[in-house]
């Protein structure tokens, strides 16, 4: 027993730095690499790691490896490990599936299909991509309001999507769900199509209202009306249409958001400005990123004029980018470049223009 006991730890490696993990992803990039997350205080990890050195046994061409997910926080952070037990499938150092929780059937169910599947496709194929935004793009339409959330409204699988399902149903908003650890293709997906980097996500009419925290900002001045803008049927409660606001075509709301010059930001951080508006965060992005374009790398303040879920975008003159814009140096990668020490000539009329 002894014996057996040994070569089945042998079986399975462990790893403990992230340097060791990512040269085991270079040694075993032919094969298929079963990584494991688990932590020593949860007992559904230690039967786990006894199933995965069964399959170990039973499929000797897979690599399997077990990595404490407290003890290498880059890794676990890398790939989004919020829980343990975890499972990531790596082939052509690449991951290809996941799995969470466990769930000793699915687990053996995984490593059967991929070990007698080819080698993973190259990612320099487009079909699949262009398939796949296909697929997201019915998928955001498949109910006039999707929910994209970690498990079921019945059974939510964490605390964030719980609280979602929550303020949906208080506010008695009709909604379709999909659970996004059903399909780690779609998981990983969504988060570039949407540039909505975190689950859950809403969307009404295929377009992206938010978050959790979007939508509970919305709920405070009541959810339902921003639906209805949106123009989704929602069925509320009878308080809840006493407290309906009334659309003012006529109101003017100004706001200054900031932004780095010809770039697209992320969503997350406009949408909270916008919210209740009836307006789509990514297409001023995109409206802000051309009003910007002359300004390339360097930070702005810009100003939206809204009225009317119209707005318009004009940028804030302001001395130090201008100064700055005025040495014409060439645009910088802001994200690898830090502490850029600015210098240059500009002439005394410049800076007259700049004042």
């Amino acid at each position: 027993m002894a014996a057996g006991a040994a070569e089945a730890a042998a079986a399975v490696a462990e790893v403990g730095s992230a340097q060791q993990f990512e040269e085991l992803l270079r040694l075993r990039a032919k094969s298929l690499l079963v990584v494991h997350f688990w932590a020593p205080w949860a007992p559904q990890c230690a039967q786990m790691n006894d199933m995965m050195a069964e399959l170990a046994k039973e499929q000797p061409q897979v690599s399997f490896v077990k990595l404490e997910a407290e003890a290498v926080p880059e890794v676990s952070e890398k790939y989004e490990i919020s829980s343990v037990p975890t499972f990531l499938f790596f082939k052509n150092s690449q991951k290809i599936d996941r799995l969470d929780g466990a769930h000793a059937p699915e687990l053996t169910k995984k490593v059967q299909r991929h070990a007698s599947s080819g080698s993973f496709p190259p990612s320099g194929n487009e079909h699949p991509k262009e398939d796949l935004n296909l697929r997201l793009k019915k998928l955001t339409h498949a109910a006039p309001c999707m929910l994209f959330m970690k498990g079921t409204p019945q059974e939510p699988r964490c605390g964030f999507s719980k609280q979602m399902v929550e303020i949906l149903n208080k506010h008695n908003i009709q909604f379709s769900s999909f659970d996004i650890f059903s399909d780690e293709e779609v998981r990983q997906g969504l988060k570039t199509y949407s540039n909505w980097p975190t689950y859950p996500q809403l969307y009404v009419s295929g377009e992206l209202i938010g978050g959790l925290d979007i939508i509970s900002e919305e709920a405070k001045v009541q959810l339902s009306s921003v639906i209805w803008v949106h123009r989704i049927w929602v069925y509320p409660t009878p308080s809840a249409s006493a407290m309906l606001p009334e659309f003012n075509p006529n109101k003017i709301k100004v706001i200054y958001p900031r932004c780095t010059g010809g770039e697209v930001g992320a969503m997350s951080a406009l949408a909270p400005k916008m919210g209740g508006l009836g307006l789509s965060p990514k297409k001023f992005d995109d409206d802000i990123a051309k009003v910007t374009s002359d300004g390339k790398s360097l930070r702005m303040t810009v100003k939206l004029t809204i009225q009317n879920r119209q707005a318009q975008i004009e940028v804030v003159p302001f001395a130090s980018a201008l100064i700055i814009k005025a040495f014409k140096e060439p645009p910088r990668d802001r994200k690898k470049q830090k502490n850029i020490k600015h210098s240059g000539n500009i002439t005394f009329d410049e800076i007259v223009n700049i004042a």
